[in-house]
């Protein structure tokens, strides 16, 4: 690894999960992240983000993009960072949410959705489904260093005591909720 200096240990700066906002919050997740994707320059490296309150909200049945997950997405993709949305979104609605992630520039050709056929009953159902999407975005040769979502599903677990299990160590894992307490950053080896 290499290409910066120094890693700060946690992503948030001193002040930010008391005092700061959500979005403060995901601001701060997102400079850490861009400095953690620059260290793995050169190697076939993928993010994963959920789509709804991660990506987007909707109010009042408008979707609107969250500003710094949209800043974070396109700055990742601008570093060569291979992007890929995983939702428990059926697959019925793939033109529209395609459709709608162009719109808010949000665009991926790796868009993995729950699949029409499967009844979708609880969060660990989809936390399966997005652990058979991320061993198959691994299987293709992706070294997986981000995840971003806002549910434990989103990582493909079911509480916080299974990320050290079944979480890559040099995953970065952010629940983009309103505490700072739910993620997971790699130990830096100096």
């Amino acid at each position: 690894m290499g290409g910066i200096d120094h890693l700060p240990s946690s992503p948030f700066p001193a002040g930010v999960c008391r005092n700061g906002s959500l979005e403060d919050r995901r601001w701060a997740a997102v400079q850490w992240s861009l400095l953690w994707a620059s260290l793995f320059d050169g190697k076939k490296c993928a993010a994963i983000f959920d789509i709804d309150s991660t990506l987007v909200y909707t109010k009042d049945g408008v979707t609107f993009p969250i500003p710094s997950m949209q800043d974070a997405f396109r700055s990742l993709q601008k570093m060569g960072v291979t992007l890929f949305a995983v939702t428990a979104r059926s697959s019925l609605g793939k033109e529209q949410t395609s459709s709608m992630m162009r719109e808010h520039g949000l665009e991926t050709r790796h868009l993995f959705m729950h699949p029409e056929n499967v009844p979708l009953q609880s969060a660990r159902d989809a936390a399966r489904q997005k652990r058979r999407a991320r061993d198959k975005i691994e299987s293709k040769g992706y070294h997986v260093i981000l995840s971003f979502g806002d549910a434990w599903s989103d990582h493909d677990v079911s509480s916080r005591s299974e990320l050290a299990s079944k979480v890559g160590d040099e995953v970065a894992v952010f629940m983009l909720d309103d505490s700072c307490a739910h993620i997971k950053v790699p130990t830096i080896k100096e």
